[in-house]
């Protein structure tokens, strides 16, 4: 049987980037039958984080998260304002993802948030507001 595959979307700014990597440390220790990848990962991150106004890297970024999306199983989302955890408004590149996610490619998107957004509820997607709990969903959904 192959191993699972999830993309982990998230933001990447520095008032959330490190909850968000402690949440992946997390979803790892507690889906070890899943690789959870990280769009962050790539070479590219730092070089957009140098150069921010780049429509060159911003293009080769989008489309390496596309493919990533396409080669994975299911989404997991990190949507910190939606559970109190800082000001942030949220991600436009996550908002995509979750879009492209579902509308184009009808995957399973989970999110780890604390309030029902309507964008969220007419997407079918499964929140949930603690971290074990929507552990336990991906386990149960995924015969885990």
């Amino acid at each position: 049987m192959k191993k699972l595959k999830a993309y982990f979307a998230h933001a990447h700014y520095s008032e959330t980037h490190g909850a968000a990597i402690v949440t992946l440390h997390f979803l790892r220790k507690g889906l070890p039958e899943v690789e959870i990848m990280n769009p962050f990962d790539h070479d590219l991150t730092e070089s957009w984080l140098k150069n921010p106004q780049s429509k060159t890297i911003a293009k080769a970024i989008v489309r390496k998260d596309l493919e990533m999306i396409q080669d994975c199983d299911f989404i997991i989302t990190y949507l910190p304002r939606m559970i109190g955890e800082t000001k942030y408004d949220g991600s436009f590149g996550t908002a995509m993802e979750i879009w492209y996610s579902r509308m184009e490619l009808n995957k399973t998107v989970y999110a780890l948030c604390g309030i029902c957004h309507p964008w969220l509820l007419a997407l079918n997607i499964k929140m949930e507001e603690d971290l074990d709990t929507l552990i336990q969903l991906i386990r149960s959904e995924w015969q885990l």
